[in-house]
């Protein structure tokens, strides 16, 4: 059996909850109650904008960086679709063991170009293995093989 006392005491907060909640919408809004200004006040543009705020790295590793562009030979019968399904880009890298959306930096090789784990490559490259896209054959040749640290955001 419920005691009324109780009951009554549940009725008062439910109905401050609700009040709470509807509040803002059943209230007039503040600025109508303002008289208006008699004069504009004109807003000064910001000069500079405030500095963003750097994440530094999870994790740092040194890992033997490759190149790959879209051809057939170098992928498979859908060269521009990545494993993720995504379509290939300047900032597209394939790897084996971080997940897909991981975001990477080679600071030594491109600054702070951030790049997106969105393929794979095939197995036998293992964890410490990082294949960069390159929009041509040309330019995947002569990035050649490279040893670099790579962080991991």
């Amino acid at each position: 059996m419920i005691k009324p006392s109780l009951l009554g005491g549940f009725a008062i907060t439910a109905s401050f909850m609700i009040g709470v909640l509807f509040w803002p919408l059943s209230e007039p809004s503040f600025n109508q109650h303002r008289p208006p200004s008699a004069t504009p006040v004109a807003v000064q543009p910001l000069k500079t904008l405030p500095a963003l705020v750097i994440k530094s790295p999870r994790r740092q590793f040194q890992a033997v960086l490759y190149a790959y562009s879209s051809t057939v030979a170098q992928t498979d019968a859908s060269p521009t679709i990545t494993a993720s399904g995504t379509t290939v880009g300047h900032q597209t890298v394939a790897t084996n063991c971080l997940p897909f959306g991981t975001r990477l930096k080679i600071p030594s090789l491109f600054g702070d170009r951030v790049f997106v784990v969105e393929d794979r490559m095939a197995p036998r490259h293992g964890c410490h293995s990082i294949d960069v896209w390159q929009p041509s054959t040309a330019d995947a040749l002569r990035f050649g093989k490279r040893l670099a640290v790579v962080q991991v955001y």
